[in-house]
């Protein structure tokens, strides 16, 4: 996965002197979802989904006789 999702406490170039305590806290305590998290993070790690790719186009299965019949 080649985005952080936005719900990852992390000390980056958006850190300011206002906010540089409460970024601290949330990493040094972040929100753990115990049940959740790790299988959102196996799911990303398998499939590698990137939550900012905008969504598939939707495929309609159309029959072809002709493959069934000789």
């Amino acid at each position: 996965m080649i985005h952080v999702r936005p719900d990852v406490p992390c000390i980056d170039g958006t850190c300011t002197a206002d906010n540089v305590h409460e970024r601290a806290e949330k990493v040094a305590v972040p929100d753990f979802d115990y049940m959740s998290s790790p299988m959102v993070a196996m799911v990303d790690g398998i499939f590698h989904i990137d939550p900012e790719a905008p969504p598939l186009p939707r495929r309609r299965h159309r029959p072809r006789p002709e493959q069934y019949h000789h």
